[in-house]
């Protein structure tokens, strides 16, 4: 017997603890923004995911807010929404138009965001 359900990512389908407002949700690194970036449910953009190698969870990358959401396939339910998080980088190049690569210290550091399509 094979199945599909949508379980959108809105409170109802958060394990009981697991759902929090949009300011707690940006504490824990998920970028939320725009006109919709404090209602959760609407500014969040699943993009794609994987099962874990036991299969007891599907986990899931939202990609343009750099977060993930993680789902028991047992209780049906979320039971983690977080940022994937801001790593430091040191060095750059400046410039495309030099035909080289040109990587430069950068003082001081600055962060990116992962905002991956897809994971494995």
């Amino acid at each position: 017997d094979l199945s599909c359900n949508t379980y959108p990512l809105e409170k109802k389908h958060f394990k009981a603890g697991s759902w929090k407002h949009a300011s707690e949700f940006r504490l824990d690194g998920v970028r939320l923004f725009g006109p919709n970036g404090n209602n959760v449910t609407h500014d969040l953009e699943p993009e794609g995911g994987a099962f874990t190698a036991d299969g007891k969870y599907f986990v899931t990358v939202i990609q343009d807010n750099n977060a993930y959401s993680v789902f028991d396939t047992a209780t049906k339910k979320y039971t983690k929404l977080a940022g994937l998080g801001y790593p430091t980088n040191t060095k750059y190049d400046y410039s495309d138009k030099d035909d080289k690569i040109n990587l430069h210290l950068t003082d001081p550091p600055s962060k990116k965001m992962l905002m991956p399509d897809q994971m494995t």
